[in-house]
Formats: C-alpha cells, structure tokens, sequence
C-alpha cells in the first residue's frame, strides 16, 4: 500500500531511513530539515504488513533566479529486505502520476539506466551542481533551456 504520512509517522521515518541507507544518517537528518520549510513537497510511504518498507520525498526544483520549475525525486528508499522486488519502481511510478506531480518536471541524480525507464532524460540546460558533467542527472517533462543554469535544490540538501 502506498500513502502519505501522518505526524504519527515521523519517528518510524527517521528510523526506516537510518536502515535503509545505513551507515549514512544525512537521509535521517535530510527529512525534518524539508519538513520544516514552508514550500511545497510530496512524500509517500510504502507499506507492507503495517510497516514501513519505502520512503520518496520530492522537493521543489529552482531556475538560477529562483523561480520553480518542478521538483527533485530524492531520496527514494526501499528497506534492504524487500529490494529486488519491483517496489521501488512501484513507488516511483505511482508518484509520477499522482495528481500533484503528473504534470511538473522532475529532477532526480541517480542511476541513468534505472531512471529512464521512467522516462528520465539527459538535460543539458539544468546543471546539478552536485555531478559533475551531469552525468547521473535526468529530467522528466522537462524543456531545455537555451542558456545552461545550475538547478537550485532546499538548502537542506547543501
């Protein structure tokens, strides 16, 4: 089942993302940094036998003047004991058509291959200043700019 997150589930977030990308902890630190800015962002659980086995959060995208232009898919997060099972793209999929994001340009750094079965392609306007040659970053519904710009991302993410 997928949904959206209730108060109640803050605490097993946290430790849901300490799981699923341990060692690190900046994924734990990451979500109430976003969650305490007043801009808007979508995230969804999934879940299996009432826990928590995936986690996306999407978080507004920003042109060099700081206007938004769409949002970033990250992190996306799947507990390393259902991996390999198709949920992680369940989640994805779903998401990119919900309502609130069917129609927004998405940005996401990852996996190439893995991400343009979504429909993910090589932008060369947007520039993410955390890959070098933008070779891991991927637009969706996204039109190329003429003028190349470095995508902005919450400051939480620096």
């Amino acid at each position: 089942m997928i949904r959206t997150p209730s108060d109640a589930d803050s605490g097993t977030i946290l430790e849901f993302l300490d799981v699923a990308f341990a060692p690190s902890q900046y994924e734990s630190t990451l979500r109430p940094s976003i969650m305490n800015i007043e801009r808007p962002h979508w995230e969804w659980l999934a879940e299996h036998d009432d826990r928590i086995v995936g986690h996306i959060l999407y978080t507004l995208a920003n042109d060099d003047s700081g206007t938004s232009i769409g949002y970033h898919l990250a992190p996306v997060a799947i507990h390393p004991d259902y991996q390999k099972r198709g949920l992680g793209t369940q989640l994805i999929r779903e998401t990119l058509t919900s309502e609130a994001l069917a129609s927004e340009s998405i940005f996401v750094l990852g996996d190439p291959q893995f991400y343009e079965r979504f429909g993910f392609v090589k932008t060369t306007s947007a520039q993410c200043p955390f890959d070098k040659n933008n070779q891991h970053f991927r637009a969706l519904h996204w039109q190329d700019r003429e003028r190349p710009f470095n995508i902005g991302y919450e400051a939480a993410f620096s």
